[in-house]
C-alpha cells in the first residue's frame, strides 16, 4: 500500500489517556487503610461508563498526597481567590484499541463530571544543528 492510501490504518493523532475533573464538592472518599482517595464504585453513573471500557486503569492525576493538596487549598479569611481541588482530577488509561473519544463523551454526560479530555501528548524536541 502506498502512504497515500486512505484505507491504510494510521495511528491515532492523540494518546489513550483521558483526564477527568469531577465537579467541586464531589465526595471521593479515602478507602479504609489507604492514604489517598480513589474513584468509588457507585459514583453516579461511573460504573456503567467504565463497564463499557474493560480493563481501564484509573489513578489520581496529581501524585502529591491528598493532605498536602488540601492544605494548599486553605484560603485565608477574606481572600477572594479560589483554588481548585486537585484531588478531583483523575487519569484514565485505556486499553489498546479502546476509543478515548467515546469514553470522554460518556463521562461528560455524568452529573459529577465537570470535564473530561484527552491528555495532551508531546513529542520530544529535536536539536537544531
Amino acid at each position: 500500500m502506498s502512504s497515500n492510501d486512505p484505507t491504510q490504518e494510521r495511528p491515532l493523532p492523540y494518546g489513550r489517556m483521558v483526564v477527568v475533573k469531577f465537579k467541586e464538592g464531589t465526595a471521593i472518599p479515602v478507602p479504609r487503610g489507604e492514604q489517598e482517595p480513589t474513584i468509588p464504585k457507585g459514583l453516579t453513573g461511573i460504573d456503567n461508563v467504565l463497564s463499557n471500557f474493560p480493563g481501564v486503569e484509573t489513578q489520581r492525576l496529581f501524585s502529591r498526597p491528598a493532605s498536602e493538596l488540601n492544605a494548599e487549598r486553605a484560603v485565608p479569611k477574606g481572600a477572594q481567590a479560589s483554588v481548585p481541588d486537585l484531588n478531583l482530577f483523575y487519569r484514565f488509561d485505556l486499553q489498546e484499541g479502546q476509543d478515548p473519544l467515546a469514553l470522554i463523551e460518556q463521562l461528560n454526560e455524568l452529573p459529577d463530571v465537570e470535564m473530561a479530555y484527552i491528555e495532551p501528548t508531546y513529542d520530544e524536541a529535536t536539536s537544531i544543528p
